[in-house]
């Protein structure tokens, strides 16, 4: 049975430049995208401050406050720049490398970013 990971390898060795030069814009644009998250507002006021005529809108309110705006949108801020400082880094560092270090780019890459599961 052949060593997917070689394989895989193998097609990322032969254009190691081209990919790290990709990987340096893909980490630009999730910083961008970090921001983005950090200015997201909802479309009316959210909160106790709202004053709606039935508890369960001010529950209903409190809970997405809490969740989506305290929870959930910090989250996504700081997934998104660590990320993309971690592609950033790993671009810059490896850029001069010839595409023997392609292991030890993905090695890198890997261990810095960890799991995405929940």
């Amino acid at each position: 049975m052949p060593d997917l990971l070689a394989t895989d390898l193998g097609v990322f060795m032969g254009t190691l430049s081209v990919d790290l030069e990709v990987l340096g814009r893909l980490g630009a644009t999730l910083h961008g995208l970090a921001a983005r998250a950090e200015q997201v507002t909802p479309k009316r006021p959210m909160g106790p401050a709202s004053n709606p005529a039935l508890a369960s809108v001010a529950a209903g309110e409190q809970i997405t406050t809490d969740l989506v705006r305290n929870t959930l949108l910090p989250a996504v801020k700081e997934r998104l720049g660590e990320t993309g400082d971690v592609m950033v880094n790993v671009a810059t560092e490896y850029k001069n490398s010839d595409d023997s270090r392609a292991a030890a780019i993905a090695a890198t890459y890997g261990a810095a970013t960890g799991e995405w599961t929940a």
